[in-house]
């Protein structure tokens, strides 16, 4: 994962069953988290955009449906694998991504077994998960910076799950797009996925880890969500980018600082599974997220907090430039942020 995620030992899959969501779900993080999560919500635009109650009438359930079909028999010929990434990267900005990468797909980085709460409806829970495609197309779309702001609240709640929506659809068509290629395609989103996005969105240099586990782009921070499409369509890859993020996560301490449960560490980087990154504490995370009955669910005061979380001007692109190049920079941009937000 590079030095934003630096790989010190041995990367063994992941279990799904193991995901703190999945966790909640299942009861192991206690009952009353559980149904508070999957009990009936008060707010409309959750129950759609979740689909935990009266699945028939959200978008999302049947989005988890699409991630696969057939592929046409005739297979397009690829010359040249650059001229086919830039011809993906542009399908998929068409299809509503703001950010495109490409690399390959760790096996690492592909789950281990099934463990989503939809697993459990559909019978295959705990199954072994089989994907050895060879490549991984990670776009993620913006969320809005002003239904961020309000964190937490049922607006962001709303504008999370819109934009898991949004950045499902857009990969379920560029996974279509590629079958009719004439080559296999799925698509993983948040309601049917079976690859680890986060590490193979760095990987497709869309951003850095950070000390929040979200990943940072230098332009949107960490405010945007993803989605990955697998395939074998032969493609070129992209590369770990180094904007100073790291290096500025070091500094910065307003993700943890904002937390109201501190489960994100303000100490140094930790090995999990064979890779040095701060080690968030997911758990206490989704726990408080399930917190209030009769209240909003969702919590991004830790997205909302980062410096790098700011709208997209000249002067915020200007700032993310001296971010990369300096410490002296760094330091100074940091107390701008301090003074003026």
């Amino acid at each position: 994962m590079g030095k934003n995620g630096k790989v010190v030992g041995p990367q063994d899959k992941f279990d799904q069953r193991e995901v703190s969501f999945t966790r909640l779900g299942m009861g192991r993080l206690g009952e009353g988290p559980k149904d508070r999560w999957l009990g009936e919500s008060t707010d409309p635009f959750w129950r759609i955009l979740y689909a935990y109650t009266r699945k028939e009438n959200s978008l999302v359930n049947h989005l988890r449906k699409a991630v696969d079909g057939p592929v046409k028999p005739e297979q397009a010929p690829v010359q040249n694998p650059q001229e086919m990434s830039k011809i993906i990267k542009d399908t998929a900005s068409f299809f509503g991504a703001d950010l495109v990468g490409i690399t390959e797909l760790g096996q690492a980085y592909v789950y281990s077994h099934r463990g989503r709460h939809t697993d459990a409806e559909d019978g295959c829970f705990g199954e072994e998960i089989n994907n050895t495609h060879k490549f991984a197309i990670v776009i993620g779309c913006e969320m809005d910076y002003e239904r961020i702001k309000e964190s937490p609240s049922y607006f962001t709640d709303a504008e999370t799950g819109r934009i898991y929506a949004e950045v499902a659809k857009t990969s379920i068509m560029l996974a279509e797009y590629i079958r009719e290629l004439g080559y296999p395609a799925r698509a993983h989103h948040f309601r049917q996925e079976e690859v680890i996005h986060s590490a193979l969105a760095v990987q497709a240099g869309l951003g850095e880890l950070g000390r929040c586990g979200y990943v940072i782009n230098p332009v949107l921070g960490p405010r945007f969500r993803t989605a990955v499409v697998t395939t074998d369509l032969p493609l070129a890859t992209d590369s770990p980018i180094d904007a100073g993020i790291n290096e500025f996560c070091e500094i910065c301490m307003k993700c943890a600082d904002n937390c109201p449960v501190k489960c994100i560490p303000k100490g140094p980087k930790k090995v999990v599974r064979g890779v040095e990154k701060w080690a968030v504490d997911g758990d206490q995370c989704i726990k408080f997220w399930a917190s209030k009955p009769g209240s909003y669910l969702c919590c991004a005061s830790c997205m909302k907090g980062c410096p790098f979380n700011k709208r997209n001007t000249w002067y915020h692109r200007v700032a993310t430039e001296i971010v990369s190049r300096s410490a002296a920079g760094r330091w100074f941009l940091l107390q701008i942020d301090n003074i003026f937000y």
